[in-house]
């Protein structure tokens, strides 16, 4: 496997590989942190001749003492002697006596733990002086080396290389096991190796929506879904525009026209709002599109696209006329063709094979597209048997390449071309690079907020004053009163009008 394909396996099971890891670390740091606290000590004693000049038989004897010794100190009994002879408040502390012989040495290395630092230290003493103060020989002696020290926390101690232990094996486990399933559960492949290994192209990739409720459950494209969703639709419907102009050149018969099946090898795949897409898309330039609702069994696309169950399908098994089953959408050139009340007396099959032909001879000067169900089922076959082209929907986080294999296994039977396939819910589109250039419709302009009307003013007997060189404003009613002697006096409207009706009178 190479770093590429690594990285893949990575990106594939990220949650697996994440959790993996962060479980093997709280392990490991739990192991560290959750068992009481415990404090360490050691004292080291030698086993010397007594005599100076040592024999073979003296060594020897040394050598023989020294495994009966280290069995005493880790037994029971001397563990009790230790106690007994250790301070009332410490003599149920718990405490663990280990001993060690280095080989080739007659060193003895006494390590004493407990849950208390002072407890630790006087068990590594009276342990020390038990084994000085009880003679084995006349030939040799126990003397302390190194009496005990202070003793240092067993936590502290072991703390980093658990967790540096825990990190590392999480990590290493949640590499093997992203291989192993990337090894296990193979991919569909993607782009040119899709069409090296099975000689057919993948029109599109259409991204896995995070909030699929509010971005896939519609059929017409809002500028609501994320930018790289409307890209993907835009990309097949260009592309599958592409094949039905490739194929109208080719044969000079309906022009701008074509029946394509829409199947998936099972269900939940997103066949329906692929198709739902699609169409919209295609209508959206002006082709003439009709979707007919083969999905006898489940019908949805009369929901996604804003039609009723009936008229459909059925009726036209039924006798009704093609053009009265036909349901306009939002869309000028967009028509629908819904499945209808399938009367349940009657199978699935029997009614798409009476209305199909039907319906594709009269609709034969624009684009169609079948919803149909899954490829095993009966009415599938029928469909695919009438139609010029199928389009392949597959699940990519679930379909697996020998699902492919059977899948076009069953096309390639059927005779009908494959117009290609489109991979749905792809967890990590290739879009490196190419989100700053995604299509961001650009909002409306606002209208600025209409301006605020002055406050009324309120009645007063002086005027506003005039502007510098503007002409004195003229009287609505006529000429202004004679001045008779008395001082200027300002009026305002209400006056005025009441001094020129008393003039008139």
């Amino acid at each position: 496997m190479t770093l590429a394909d690594l990285a893949a396996a990575l990106r594939r099971f990220r949650l697996l590989a994440v959790g993996l890891f962060v479980a093997t670390l709280a392990a490991g740091v739990g192991a560290a942190l959750l068992p009481a606290e415990r404090y360490r000590t050691n004292a080291v004693v030698s086993v010397e001749p007594i005599s100076q000049s040592v024999g073979f038989e003296t060594q020897q004897a040394i050598q023989l003492t020294i495994p009966p010794t280290i069995a005493r100190l880790v037994s029971p009994t001397f563990e009790q002697s230790v106690r007994t002879r250790m301070l009332p408040g410490t003599r149920d502390a718990p405490l663990a006596i280990e001993a060690v012989h280095e080989p080739g040495t007659a060193i003895i290395d006494v390590t004493v733990e407990s849950s208390t630092p002072r407890t630790a230290v006087d068990a590594a003493q009276i342990a020390a002086q038990r084994l000085v103060q009880e003679p084995r020989s006349d030939r040799f002696r126990v003397n302390v080396v190194s009496p005990p020290g202070p003793a240092s926390s067993v936590r502290a101690s072991r703390t980093p290389p658990l967790a540096i232990g825990s990190l590392v094996l999480g990590l290493i486990l949640a590499v093997l096991a992203a291989a192993a399933l990337h090894r296990l559960l193979p991919t569909i492949p993607r782009g040119a190796l899709f069409r090296t290994r099975y000689g057919h192209d993948v029109l599109g990739e259409i991204p896995q929506a995070h909030k699929r409720a509010r971005q896939l459950s519609r059929g017409p494209l809002d500028d609501r879904a994320p930018g790289e969703l409307r890209e993907a639709f835009r990309s097949l419907e260009a592309r599958v525009a592409q094949r039905v102009a490739e194929r109208s050149s080719s044969s000079n018969s309906r022009g701008d026209a074509m029946s394509i099946v829409v199947t998936s090898w099972s269900k939940a795949e997103g066949k329906t709002t692929v198709v739902a897409h699609l169409v919209c898309a295609l209508a959206a330039h002006g082709r003439h599109v009709t979707v007919v609702d083969g999905d006898l069994r489940r019908p949805r696309i009369h929901a996604l696209l804003g039609c009723s169950l009936e008229p459909g399908l059925s009726d036209i098994a039924g006798g009704k006329p093609v053009g009265g089953a036909l349901q306009s959408t939002p869309l000028p050139s967009l028509d629908v063709v819904a499945a209808g009340p399938g009367p349940p007396a009657r199978h699935p099959a029997e009614i798409v094979q009476d209305a199909i032909a039907l319906v594709l001879s009269v609709l034969s000067d624009r684009i169609v597209l079948i919803d149909a169900p899954p490829l095993f089922t009966a009415e599938t076959t029928v469909l695919v048997g009438e139609a010029d082209a199928v389009l392949l929907v597959a699940d990519f986080r679930k379909r697996r390449p020998a699902d492919i294999d059977a899948a076009l296994a069953d096309i390639e039977l059927a005779g009908t071309p494959l117009l290609g396939v489109v991979l749905n819910r792809v967890s990590d589109p290739d879009t490196r690079g190419r989100e700053s250039y995604l299509y961001k419709p650009t909002a409306p302009a606002k209208a600025p907020p209409p301006a605020k009307a002055p406050p009324p003013r309120a009645e007063t007997d002086s005027p506003p004053p005039a502007e510098a060189g503007a002409p004195p404003p003229a009287e609505a009613d006529g000429p202004p009163p004679a001045d008779n002697g008395a001082p200027a006096k300002t009026r305002g409207p209400a006056r005025v009008r009441a001094r020129q009706a008393k003039r008139r009178a």
